[in-house]
This record gives C-alpha cells, sequence and structure tokens, in this order.
C-alpha cells in the first residue's frame, strides 16, 4: 500500500468505516409487519422520569396505517471508539466524545429495468436546533425542551457550513439517553434519515445505493486534533501507511443495492427470525441451559450435553473432576443466582516475611502480640462501627427519596378524614426532617471515616494504612496490616430471559431416523479451530486506499473522478472536497448496480453481465482497497430492545392473602430448596413490565468459556472445543435480566428516574437524591384513595415468592422493526384444558399458548414428588406450562454468615478481640477406639482428662472422668470456670439417667461420621492423634445469623408513606440446615443449640439421619434433617443488639473441615477455623494410654564407653514394650498422691529373653507420648 503523501497534503482526511443500515418500508412491510416506534419525551425529565416512555407506551399508533411512513430508514452507527465514555473527572459519570455534526448523504436511484437513474444529496445539520424547524425531540444544555437535526436536499441550492457558535456539543448519548444513537426514531435527522422516496416511481422496481460521509464543523473538535499517530492508537484506528503531521475524520460508510419498490413488491428478504424459543433463568447461564436442553430434547441428542454446556458456561465444569466436586458446583451455580451487595471491610495483621528462613519458629513476646491485637480490635471496631453508619446513611436516603418523590409528584392525595391539605404539609416537613437526618447520616459517616485508614485510590489508601501503622505502634518491618472485604450481602437476581430466534421452524425428530443436528452441533470443516486474538483496531483508510477501479474480464475498468455521477451541489467542505468527491466514485465502483453507470462513465465495451459480478466481490476484483461493510443489502434485523410484561401472582409465606390460615406453612423446606404446597396464592395478579436492553450476551460468555477452557486444557479437543466456541457465537442467542422485576415487587416504578439537573435543590438534598436514585428505582405510591372508599390496596410485597406468566413480550430493533412474540390474550387463565402450547411464530402467539423453557428449579412444584404423574402445583392448572416459579427470596439484600467468638465469652468475637491468644476453641475433643474413651485436651493442647466407661463396686457401669497427666481437674466440676461450654457438654453426657450409653453411641456416631469426612487442601502433618487415636474434633463456638444490609424496606404507599410502618418480612422465620453428610470436606459432626446463649447440651443435633443413629441413647440425639430446628429471622442492623435473634451454636467438628449452612434464600454460609487456632495446639497434643498392672524393669545403661568400668549417667528410665519413637517420645507417668505426678523416661524392651536384674515391678500409669516438632520429623515423613 502507498503511503501517505507527505508535503503535498500537510492534512489527510481519515476514512474511519461505519456500518450503515437500510430499513425498507413499503406498502407490504408497512401493512404485514409489527412496528413499536417512539419518540423520546423529555418533558418527562420536569418530573424527574426518564425521557424515554414506559414499556408499550407512546408508540407510533399511525405507522401501520399512515402510507407517509414508507420510505427507506437510513441509520448510521458510530465508529465504537466514539461511543465509550471515560470517567476523566473522576467523578463516576463517564465523559463521551463529540461526535461528527455533519453529514453528507448521497441517495442513488436506479431503475432495475429501464436503467433509469437519480442521483439524489442531503447534508444533515446533526447539532442543529430550534423547537418548530428541527426534527427530533431533544433538551438543550440550559434544560430548554427543543428539536434537534435537520435535512437540507442539495436539489435546493449550495450548502455553505453554518458555523458553531456555541461550539459543538453532540455526543453518542442524549440528555439522560444512553440509546440516542442506537435507536434510529430518536435520532432522524441526526444519525438517521428518512428518505421517503417521493421522487420514485411508486411501481417500479429500482436499487438504492446509498452513501454516508460524516466530519467535524469545527477541525478543533476533531478526534485527530493533535498528533494523529498517537490519537490513533487510543482509538484504536489503524491505517496502512504512515500517519501525516495533521488529519481530519470523515466516518464513511455505504448501503449497496437496496431492494425498493413502494407498491406490489413482495416481502423483502430479512434475517429477521420466523420462530423462537424463549428460556428463563436466574442468570444467563441457567436460562442457555433451559434453551439448549430445549433443543436438545427437539433434536434427540443426549441430555448430557447440555449438562456439560452448562457447566462450561458456569465456569464449574473443572470442579466436577475434583473430590466434592458436585457439591461445590452446585453452590457455585446457586450463589450465582444473587448479586452481591458491598458490605464493607475487616482487618488483618500480618507478619512481614524474613529475608531469609529462621532456625526455628520464634514467637513473637506476649507483650507485643497483645499491644498489636488491642490496636487490631479497636481499629475493627471503628471499621465495623463505619461501615453499620454507611448502612443508615442508605437507609436514610432511601427514606428521603420516598418522601421527597411522592412530594413532587404531580398531585398529592388528601388523606381521608383529614382536613384539606394536610396531607400534603405533612409530607413535606417530613421531607424536611429526612433531609436533615440524611445531612446528619453523611456527617456521622464522615467522622468515622476519620478513625480508619480510608482513600478512594489504591495508592492513596496504601499512604493511609502506612501512617495509621506509624501513629500506632505497628512497625513496618514487623508487620502488615491489610484490609479484607467482607462477605457480601446477597440480593437475588431478577430473573433472566434468553431468545433464540431461527428462521426455520424445530421440528421434534423422526423416532425411526438418526437425531438431527442439536444447537451446539460442530458441522465439520464450518468452524475454524485456530486460536482467536482479541478484537482487531478498526481498519482505516487514507485516501489513497479508496476503490478506483474494478478488475473485470482481464480488464480494469475505472471512471475518472470527472466522469463519475453526482447529485447536484455537492458540498466542498474546506479540507475534504476531495475525498468527499473521491468516495462518490468509489461507490460508483463498489455498487453492482451501477455496472452500467460506470461501463459509460468509464467507456467500457466489455460484457456489462461480466463486470457485474465481478463488482459483486470487491475484495477480490476491486482495485483499491473496499471498506469493512461492503456486503448486499439485507432487510435488516438487529434486535435492540425487548419489552415484557407479567402477571406475577404472590404466594404468601404463611396463611392466606386475606390473613385467615394464620400460622400454614404455604412452602416446605427439604433442606436444600422451596416447594410450593398449593395454598396461599393471591387471587389476583400484579402487574409487571419494562424494557431492556437485549445483548447477544449467551453466546459471547458461552463462546469465551469454551476458548478460556481450551486454552487451560490443551490437547487433541482443543481445536474442537474453538470450532465450538465459534459456533456459540452464531447462535443467535439474546438475552437480559427482567430488570426491576423484584424492586416493583417492592411498590416500586417500572422507569428509571432522571434527577432534573436543572432543578432547584440544595446542595445535601441532591446528592442524597442522586445517590438513592442511582441504587433504586422511584416509589410508585400506587392510586390516590377514592371519595367514600378510603385509601386503595398497596402494591407492596413483602417477599418474592410466587408464579408468574407472561402476558406481552416483544423483541424489537434500531429501527422499531418488532417481533411480538407473546401479544396480550384476554383469555389467558381461561384457556380450557387439553389444549397444547404452541411455537412462537413470527406473528407472536397469544398469552395462553405460551410455554417458556424453563430449569427445574424455575419449574412449578410438583403436586407429589414421588408420583410425578399428578402434576404440578400451578395458579391455573389448565395453562400449568405458562407459569414460571419464583420459590421465597428476599426483597433486600441479606447476609447469612457465621461469627466465630471466645469460647470463654459469647460477647467477644474474634475479629475485635483484643486478647491475642483468644480461641473459638472450647476444647479438643479425640475418640479412643481401642478403649472406647474420648480425651478431652485444652485449646493450646494441654492435657485435661479422659471420659471412659467404668464399673464401680455398686456394679453399675457409668461413664466417668480420669485426669490425663498433670491436670489439675480432678472432676468434671472443676472445669466450670475455666471451660465451661466443654463442663457443661461432658455433665450432659455423663447424666445420671444415660449411664455409659451415651458415650458409646457418642463414639459411634463421631465414627460413623468421620467416615465419611476428609477435609481438602493442603494435606497436614500426620500428628499423632490421628495416627494412634482418632481425628481430633474441635468443640467451637459460634454465631449464626441473617442480616438485611440496612433497615428493612418500607412500603411506599400512600397510606403508609408519612408513618414508614416497617414490613413484616424481618419476622418470617427461615429455617437453615448445618453440614453436608456426604461431602468429604464438611467436617461437622453436630452441633448444640439452646435458648439465646444458653445452650442445651443434653441434645446433639447430627448431621447422620435416623437410620444411621446407634440403637443406644436415642435421646441424645436428633438428625439435622431439613433444618427445620433452626429458625432464623433476617435481622435488620440495630434491631437485635443483644443477638437474641441469632443461634448460639457449639459446633463439634473437624478444624480442618468447613461447616455449610444452607438456607436456599441466599448463598450457603461456611466457617472455617484459622489455621492459627488449629495447627500449633494439635501439633503439641500428647497422647496417653492407662497400662497397669504392667511389668517395669528399671532401666540398666550400658558400660561407660570409656573403658573405666563404671557407668554413664542417665535418669531413672523404665525398660518396658511400647511402640517406637517415630511420632514422638515416650515416658512413663504415674500419679503418686493428689496432683503430683512422677514421670520417667521409657525404653523398648527387644524382646529377647533376658535374665531380670533387678527384678521386674508391676506398675499402674499411663504411658505418655509427646510430639516431636515437626522440623525433627520431617525427615521421617518423607
Amino acid at each position: 500500500m502507498t503511503d501517505t503523501p507527505g508535503a503535498a497534503a500537510a492534512q489527510q482526511p481519515l476514512v474511519v468505516p461505519m456500518q450503515i443500515e437500510a430499513l425498507a418500508v413499503n406498502e407490504r412491510v408497512r401493512l404485514a409487519e409489527v412496528f413499536q416506534r417512539w419518540q423520546a419525551n423529555y418533558a418527562l425529565t420536569r418530573l424527574n422520569l426518564s425521557p424515554e416512555p414506559p414499556a408499550f407506551s407512546n408508540t407510533d399508533t399511525a405507522f401501520n396505517s399512515a402510507p407517509a411512513r414508507e420510505g427507506i430508514y437510513l441509520h448510521w452507527q458510530l465508529p465504537e471508539a466514539l461511543t465509550h465514555g471515560t470517567d476523566t473527572d473522576g467523578d463516576g459519570v463517564p465523559v463521551f466524545p463529540l461526535v461528527p455534526n455533519r453529514w453528507l448523504v448521497v441517495r442513488q436511484a436506479v431503475a432495475t429495468g429501464s436503467g433509469e437513474r437519480t442521483d439524489t444529496g442531503w447534508i444533515v445539520e446533526s447539532d442543529h436546533l430550534d423547537p418548530a424547524l428541527g426534527t427530533s425531540p431533544y433538551m438543550d444544555r440550559d434544560g430548554r425542551l427543543t428539536r434537534i437535526g435537520r435535512r437540507v436536499d442539495l436539489a435546493t441550492g449550495e450548502w455553505s457550513e453554518p458555523g458553531t457558535p456555541g461550539g459543538l456539543f453532540l455526543t453518542a448519548v442524549g440528555p439522560g439517553l444512553p440509546t440516542f444513537a442506537a435507536y434510529q426514531p430518536y435520532n432522524t435527522d441526526v444519525f438517521s434519515v428518512h428518505d421517503r422516496t417521493d421522487d420514485l416511481d411508486p411501481r417500479t422496481a429500482w436499487q438504492l445505493n446509498y452513501l454516508v460521509a460524516g466530519w467535524y464543523g469545527d477541525p478543533a473538535a476533531d478526534p485527530l486534533a493533535g498528533d494523529p499517530a498517537a490519537r490513533m492508537a487510543a482509538l484504536r484506528w489503524t491505517a496502512d501507511g504512515t500517519a501525516p503531521d495533521s488529519a481530519r475524520t470523515v466516518c464513511h460508510g455505504t448501503v449497496l443495492d437496496v431492494a425498493w419498490q413502494r407498491q406490489g413488491s413482495p416481502m423483502p428478504a430479512s434475517d429477521r427470525p420466523d420462530y423462537i424459543t424463549i428460556g428463563v433463568g436466574n442468570n444467563t447461564e441457567h436460562a442457555t441451559k433451559a434453551i439448549t436442553e430445549h433443543a436438545g430434547r427437539r433434536a434427540g441428542a443426549p441430555p448430557e450435553l447440555a449438562a456439560l454446556l452448562s457447566a462450561v458456561h458456569s465456569g464449574v465444569l473443572d470442579l466436577l473432576d475434583e473430590p466434592d466436586g458436585q457439591f461445590r458446583a452446585e453452590r457455585a451455580v446457586h450463589a450465582s443466582w444473587f448479586t452481591p451487595t458491598h458490605a464493607g471491610y475487616t482487618w488483618v495483621l500480618e507478619d512481614v516475611p524474613p529475608d531469609a528462613p529462621a532456625e526455628g519458629a520464634r514467637r513473637r513476646p506476649r507483650a507485643a502480640r497483645t499491644a498489636y491485637a488491642e490496636v487490631l480490635a479497636r481499629l475493627n471496631t471503628a471499621q465495623a462501627a463505619h461501615d453499620a453508619a454507611v448502612q443508615d446513611l442508605i437507609g436514610a436516603q432511601r427514606r428521603l427519596y420516598d418522601l421527597w418523590w411522592a412530594a413532587n409528584l404531580p398531585k398529592v392525595p388528601e388523606a381521608p378524614g383529614e382536613p384539606a391539605g394536610a396531607y400534603r404539609e405533612r409530607l413535606d416537613a417530613l421531607v424536611r426532617t429526612a433531609t436533615e437526618e440524611a445531612k446528619a447520616a453523611r456527617d456521622t459517616v464522615a467522622a468515622l471515616r476519620a478513625a480508619i485508614p480510608w482513600a478512594e485510590s489504591p495508592d492513596d489508601l496504601n499512604d493511609a494504612i502506612r501512617a495509621y501503622q506509624d501513629a500506632h505502634g505497628l512497625p513496618a518491618d514487623q508487620v502488615v496490616l491489610k484490609r479484607d472485604v467482607l462477605p457480601g450481602f446477597q440480593l437475588p437476581n431478577d430473573p433472566v430471559v434468553v431468545i433464540r430466534g431461527t428462521k426455520d421452524r424445530p421440528l421434534p425428530p423422526d423416532p425411526e431416523q438418526p437425531a438431527a443436528t442439536d444447537l451446539y452441533t460442530v458441522p465439520e470443516g464450518t468452524y475454524d479451530d485456530a486460536e482467536e486474538d482479541e478484537d482487531p483496531p478498526l481498519a482505516c483508510r487514507w485516501p489513497a486506499a479508496l476503490v478506483t477501479g474494478v478488475r473485470a474480464a482481464g480488464t480494469t475498468v475505472s471512471a475518472s473522478q470527472a466522469n463519475t455521477p453526482a447529485p447536484p451541489h455537492l458540498p466542498a467542505p474546506d479540507g475534504l472536497a476531495g475525498v468527499l468527491a473521491s468516495l462518490l466514485r468509489e461507490l460508483l465502483h463498489l455498487a453492482p448496480s451501477n455496472a452500467r453507470a460506470l461501463a459509460r462513465a468509464a467507456g467500457y465495451a466489455g460484457d456489462v453481465t461480466a463486470l457485474t459480478e465481478a463488482m459483486r466481490t470487491p475484495e477480490e476484483n476491486a482495485v483499491g482497497t473496499p471498506s469493512t461493510y461492503t456486503a448486499p443489502w439485507r432487510q435488516p434485523w438487529s434486535p435492540l430492545f425487548f419489552e415484557w410484561k407479567v402477571d406475577y401472582f404472590p404466594i404468601e409465606w404463611q396463611g392466606d392473602p386475606g390473613g385467615a390460615g394464620a400460622g400454614r406453612a404455604n412452602w416446605s423446606f427439604d433442606g436444600t430448596s422451596y416447594r410450593w404446597l398449593g395454598t396461599g396464592a393471591h387471587p389476583v395478579p400484579v402487574s409487571l413490565r419494562g424494557r431492556q436492553f437485549l445483548t447477544p450476551t449467551p453466546g459471547k460468555t458461552t463462546a469465551a468459556a469454551l476458548r478460556q477452557y481450551a486454552r487451560t486444557h490443551p490437547g487433541p479437543a482443543a481445536g474442537a472445543l474453538r470450532s465450538l466456541a465459534r459456533q456459540a457465537d452464531d447462535a443467535g442467542l439474546f438475552a437480559q435480566p427482567l430488570v426491576g422485576f423484584t424492586e416493583q415487587l417492592t411498590a416500586r416504578g417500572h422507569t428509571p428516574a432522571s434527577l432534573n439537573p436543572h432543578s432547584r435543590l440544595s446542595p445535601d438534598l441532591r446528592t442524597a437524591l442522586t445517590e438513592a436514585a442511582a441504587r433504586t428505582l422511584p416509589p410508585d405510591p400506587g392510586a390516590r384513595p377514592r371519595p367514600f372508599t378510603g385509601w386503595n390496596a398497596s402494591l407492596y410485597q413483602p417477599l418474592r415468592a410466587g408464579q408468574f406468566a407472561f402476558e406481552r413480550l416483544a423483541v424489537i430493533d434500531r429501527f422499531g422493526h418488532t417481533l411480538p412474540a407473546i401479544f396480550p390474550d384476554a383469555r389467558a387463565l381461561l384457556f380450557a384444558a387439553g389444549n397444547e402450547p404452541g411455537d412462537v411464530i413470527g406473528v407472536g402467539v397469544p398469552a395462553r399458548r405460551f410455554a417458556p423453557e424453563l430449569p427445574a428449579e424455575l419449574t412449578p412444584s410438583l403436586r407429589n414428588p414421588a408420583v410425578p404423574a399428578q402434576g404440578h402445583h400451578t395458579i391455573n392448572p389448565p395453562t400449568w406450562y405458562r407459569f414460571t416459579q419464583l420459590t421465597p427470596r428476599l426483597v433486600q439484600p441479606a447476609r447469612a454468615g457465621f461469627t466465630l467468638l471466645d469460647a470463654r465469652d459469647d460477647l467477644n468475637p474474634l475479629t475485635t478481640s483484643s486478647d491475642p491468644d483468644t480461641t473459638a476453641v472450647a476444647a479438643w475433643l479425640v475418640p479412643g477406639y481401642l478403649d472406647r474413651a474420648l480425651y478431652a485436651y485444652a485449646p493450646d493442647g494441654a492435657p485435661l482428662g479422659e471420659l471412659r466407661t467404668t464399673l464401680p463396686p455398686d456394679g453399675r457401669p457409668r461413664a466417668t472422668w480420669h485426669p490425663l497427666p498433670y491436670s489439675r481437674y480432678r472432676t468434671i466440676g472443676e472445669l466450670r470456670d475455666a471451660y465451661p461450654h466443654l463442663h457443661d457438654f461432658l455433665v450432659a453426657l455423663t447424666a445420671a439417667d444415660r449411664g455409659p450409653a451415651a458415650l458409646r453411641a457418642l463414639l459411634t456416631v463421631i465414627d460413623r461420621t468421620l467416615s465419611t469426612t476428609a477435609p481438602l487442601g493442603e494435606a497436614p502433618a500426620p500428628y499423632t492423634p490421628s495416627v494412634l487415636l482418632g481425628r481430633p474434633l474441635a468443640l467451637l463456638r459460634v454465631r449464626l445469623g441473617i442480616d438485611l444490609d440496612g433497615p428493612p424496606y418500607a412500603d411506599p404507599a400512600w397510606r403508609n408513606l408519612r408513618e414508614g410502618t416497617p414490613p413484616g418480612y424481618p419476622s418470617y422465620r427461615w429455617p437453615v440446615r448445618l453440614g453436608e453428610r456426604n461431602e468429604l470436606a464438611d467436617g461437622l459432626v453436630g452441633y448444640f443449640h439452646g435458648d439465646h446463649r444458653a445452650t442445651d447440651y443434653r441434645l446433639l443435633h447430627t448431621v447422620l439421619d435416623t437410620p444411621e443413629l446407634p440403637d443406644e441413647a436415642r435421646d441424645y440425639f436428633a438428625p439435622i434433617g431439613t433444618g427445620s430446628s433452626l429458625m432464623l429471622p433476617a435481622r435488620p442492623p440495630g434491631s437485635d443488639p443483644e443477638n437474641r435473634e441469632a443461634a448460639f451454636l457449639t459446633l463439634l467438628a473437624d478444624p480442618r473441615g468447613t461447616v455449610h449452612a444452607t438456607t436456599d434464600i441466599l448463598p450457603t454460609a461456611e466457617v472455617r477455623l484459622p489455621a492459627r487456632l488449629v495447627e500449633p495446639p494439635l501439633a503439641e497434643l500428647p497422647v496417653s494410654f492407662r497400662l497397669g498392672p504392667l511389668p517395669a524393669t528399671p532401666y540398666a545403661p550400658e558400660p561407660d564407653p570409656a573403658g573405666n568400668g563404671g557407668h554413664a549417667t542417665h535418669p531413672p528410665a523404665l525398660l518396658l514394650p511400647r511402640p517406637s519413637d517415630r511420632h514422638g517420645t515416650w515416658t512413663w507417668v504415674e500419679s503418686a498422691t493428689g496432683d503430683r505426678w512422677t514421670e520417667a523416661d521409657t525404653y523398648a524392651a527387644d524382646g529377647e529373653a533376658h535374665h531380670p536384674h533387678p527384678a521386674p515391678a508391676l506398675r499402674t500409669g499411663r504411658l505418655t507420648l509427646r510430639p516431636t516438632p515437626a522440623a525433627e520429623t520431617e525427615g521421617d515423613r518423607r
């Protein structure tokens, strides 16, 4: 490619390609097709609403009946670099680049038969503002309503640049309207034109070619102003040749050979689907799974294919190959059905890694550890106070927003029984009070923020942390202070719709024939299996690269600039006249319909038919470089929006809608998910609706997941995976959540707010409203009370639990061309039984015949899970297939979580404890399977005692306590003060009415549970207890609660708005199932629970089911089952300062395992002991076995190796049978009297026969093993 000319052209235009689409609306299209076209209504901004009208409203109802709507709708899509905003000011508000404000539009019309030709041109002044003469509704920079854009017909005379005295302002987004440039009805004569073709004979067939070229009226606003090479790199634009010193941007695109006949023509060929399939899920992956399962069923493909694709799409396929993979994958998928919201931070201290490995681990002095722990405790307390204040601020802003919004509606009600104007007067007073409260809450946050390291940027935060360490005595060379993000609050996702459109009706396979190709089968050779790079830069062209000829039949056909047909008065803007003429010349050589004109202009006497065919493939035959977008025209179908409306039937948590049946459960929790029992449904639905962007997310995310899997799993299948990814890209799947579905249930509007920037508000009020509006939709107080009838029923629902059916659903493209998938149906609930749903066809189906594809989790509950043939519980059984079921979910972000507590003080959480030795472990318990005993150790590993079965003189077996060596606790009662939870546990276990049966049964339960428990992760050293006895268990103290992220969402209905009475859902109690019986990593054996902090140790809630429990001491155990024994409410912050609505639990669990809490209404909560509380004490845990009477011989040392006839000096020792010293040192310990213990070293008897000298003596005591430090046994372990 030739370089750009240098000195001869100091300023060169860069031709940047755009995609141009042309919608042909002839008479038949106008009468037969469905259109939903609306314009922006900027008057709504005065009510602080979006200028975009609500779904299914304000459409152009005359479109199908008015012949004036016919013609060609030409719309150009701006280059991607000009449609992306950046946060240049750091305030979170994106700033969008300016776009061209002058456009040349040229139409070439060629009669198909006669070759008659016309050339027409217009100039579009995109930023022209005039309330009377402008075209499209708009709002200027001062908030005035006006109209924008005009089109100047070049046939009326010369056009000259009118100038931009106020400066350029036009961007891809309109005021409060992100889709301004994307949706053609918004931007007529701005980024689109309507060519009515009134100058063309309506019954003649024409081929139309369009050229669009745009530039900046002010060269200083051009994105290439300055250094063109640097600017092109920033914009991701590239062009062959060297960039000149100065350049201008010309955005350019063409549409070739649009088939046009206004009257009497057939429907133009289009990619608009004739049949669609709709899936619903909890997220895109979930809904896509429903679509692929449907495709597989209709194609006869095995169901495993859809399951594997779903696993890849969800990113959990690798998990399925790991131990516990099924459990972990299911939890990950379930968690993806929620959206996390920020919950705050916590702080941790980490040691600075030493420069060189230390010879031995040296613990920091206790005084230093205590000082550091106190600083950390104070910081975490301050951080918790700050985070709570942020929650209060958000709640105060929401309350203010509700009051202010209602007070600024056009009409405020008169309350029944109150004087006229009293409601508004009270409402205005509440707004003033709420404004002050929101400001006070913000001030509180600011004050608390001063007590913690805080900054907006990571670098500034690091500086703040270092300053905090210096100010609070935390040496930076010893410890590092780090901020961790707390687990977020979780809000259930809105339902997601995935739409797949096809041109052919999907048919079920013939049972006699092989299955047809399903959705994701890769046709061999169809898709390239090479690795795919990221999106390349946009290929642009300098003028020298434009097309100037066509190679046909071995001859180059080229028309000169002077012979190129052109519209009259072609403009010649400064510096761009040459490139505009060159682009028009290029169009002559690109459009096949121009072949005859090209032959005449070039003096070509050859075969025009061959020339026409050569022009159909410009990438092969053009002289020059064709633009990116030169494909032959088809009627466009570019889905942009989908509008939806559903009938939602709430189902009460308990009882009936009118209050009858109080306490009766309508939902049953099986330990994993909820099932509707068929009662408590509302007879009248709540209507929900919305409009969202439609994006090709499912295919793109599936393809990305397949490519990532191919990269991380190289091998023979990688190429096939990449091929499959390319087909997923082309699968034609579009998706979007039903945004606002859940919020609308809490009586919020379905249209986002757009705070009027020109309204007069105080800075504090504007800040609070802006932040609140960014988090939630505006409130919907409902209808005002009617005379003599009182208040209307509220729209508010305290819970998202129910079933819904689609009433309307439409897919709308950039032009308003609509696929009405579902249209309203007055008989939707009256459809007779026995009818079946039908396929969704291009003209739509009535609501009563529409059946979405659903995953199992959204399918209505079976009447009898054991007998599926009995059918489903649905709102309307005859049309059961219409309904999607949403099991109970909170309408507000919440979190289920464990808190590790100080085992000595339930009021002292570990995160805010000032004692560095605080631990949640109440005791270590080690089952002794050899002697059927239970050993107890202190949290630091010190031995306490054993519980074993003895036979006293009275002949009645008992479970009795025996102190371990060096323990000062002779009886269980002596443990009360130092180890209260261990004391209460042992007292209940050894109760007189239970005898030793409870101990035997507990050891059996532990054994059966641990047989299916093997915590994952890096395997720890085989410490002595697990080698010689059972696996150590922790008796640990935790608190479990469900917490809301702020004050409950109050009903904003007129009746409740002033009082703000909180809703009832914080009082609902939710079952919580602890543990996972068959998961190796779940370490729970059981838990003890009681009233508040008074734990009942007489009943162990165990993960074993009833058939697995031992036969004896059944009253000591209760299977956890579905979790019905642990019911917790969702607590608003600050409502339960003493945590009376939380569960204080003592867990009996493997210390290296994880304990899970399943609620279904929230992602699974987990707790695990930190390694610092586990590994050090277990590494030191001594083991002792009670032996005796045992003959033991005093150890006689060997003669002195010096040969002087004496003996070496040794401490007292015994020679007796014992195991090897591999895991530690064996000593003999005896209890002399009281608390006094004597200890002797031991030597292993060799098994040989010896004359006993001195004579052995019978001894009773304990053979004790003290573990060898890890460093000394590393070689043995290798």
